[in-house]
């Protein structure tokens, strides 16, 4: 297997995007956004951000129409959007957040909006004070306009789009009842609000197809949850002696299928017909099959090599069974918190489904 590289070019800590047209990529350079196009890497345009505090850029994100680029420092809680391909190299448009702070920002799927989350602490019990994550569509084309949707403190796994981009599902909860809310991305008013059987929803998912939405449960209660499109409980598929619950889910390109992984490495693929698994199997340390074609991942030795940058990889090409090399870490009073199936995705037409396992035998 041969792999090809351009030669390395300057940039900061990986920080870059690529456009959804796929025609260009922009690159953090200290304070300078730079464009480039994405076959030639020749560069287009560059643009001077003037944040002070480092990281000076911490986030890059294209329009969802590849002709704006969003940037933040969130150690200033400020964004700015630049037009990538204009004469003026000063932003179109900007805000700032000084009172409850910036963590993430990014595009609506329609790109008539701009939504950041914000982490400010609200006492929510009279002796316990928790951080809650407030969602805000803070610019619209509209018209500037601040519209508040305050989510459970989940981050980025407590929201979801539609598909279309038409809807955002947000997980809620309030006078301590776990909820489903379902906004119109257009006026982003409140169309539905389901209410949850769970303990501790950790993160909702919306299909591919746009017709369902999932929810599950948190860690020690494996529970998942599967609504329609406009919040009707389809079904609840749990498994009371999985005592460890689910880690990830990932809906294939077209809806009918929904892979489940769990903590304890197994990975399970409910049918949309039934919602009952059709198939289960196990991440396991030994590859024992014959024939299965293995992708081992070495670092290139280099006496030139001085740790200043990423180092060149290879990748050796074997055949199955193998045995994957056991992982021992260098400080062994440390606990590894990294366990379960912690990515799961399917190929464009569903046939083949990638698993990342979070353990490191």
């Amino acid at each position: 297997m041969n792999l090809e590289f351009s030669k390395l070019f300057k940039h900061s800590r990986a920080i870059s995007d690529i456009s959804p047209s796929g025609e260009y990529l922009a690159i953090a350079i200290d304070d300078r956004l730079t464009v480039r196009q994405f076959d030639s890497l020749k560069i287009l345009n560059i643009f001077e951000t003037k944040y002070s505090k480092q990281p000076e850029i911490t986030e890059i994100k294209w329009s969802p129409n590849s002709k704006h680029v969003l940037t933040a420092n969130y150690k200033e809680d400020k964004v700015h959007v630049w037009d990538a391909f204009g004469s003026s190299k000063n932003f179109v448009f900007g805000f700032e957040d000084q009172v409850q702070g910036i963590i993430y920002a990014n595009w609506s799927p329609l790109g008539n909006a701009i939504y950041t989350f914000s982490e400010f602490k609200r006492n929510i019990f009279e002796i316990l004070t928790i951080s809650r994550t407030v969602l805000k569509n803070i610019f619209s084309s509209l018209n500037s306009r601040i519209k508040r949707i305050y989510t459970k403190y989940l981050f980025i796994d407590g929201i979801s789009f539609h598909p279309k981009g038409d809807f955002l599902a947000v997980l809620q909860r309030f006078e301590h009842k776990e909820q489903l809310g379902i906004y119109s991305t257009i006026s982003w008013e409140c169309l539905k609000i389901v209410p949850l059987n769970t303990l501790d929803s950790q993160a909702v998912e919306w299909s591919t197809c746009g017709n369902c939405i999932c929810v599950w449960d948190t860690i020690g209660n494996y529970n998942i949850q599967i609504f329609n499109s406009i919040g009707i409980l389809k079904n609840t598929f749990a498994q009371p002696d999985n005592e460890l619950g689910i880690k990830t889910v990932s809906w294939s390109p077209t809806g009918q299928f929904l892979a489940i992984g769990s903590f304890d490495q197994k990975v399970k693929i409910l049918f949309n017909v039934t919602w009952k698994p059709i198939s289960s199997f196990t991440l396991k340390q030994n590859i024992s099959n014959n024939g299965t074609e293995i992708f081992s991942e070495k670092v290139k030795q280099s006496s030139n090599y001085t740790g200043n940058y990423p180092p060149e990889i290879k990748f050796e090409h074997s055949l199955s069974p193998v045995n994957i090399e056991k992982y021992v870490p260098s400080d062994l009073s440390k606990p590894i918190i990294k366990a379960g199936v912690c990515k799961l995705s399917f190929n464009s037409d569903g046939t083949l489904l990638l698993c990342i396992n979070g353990k490191r035998f």
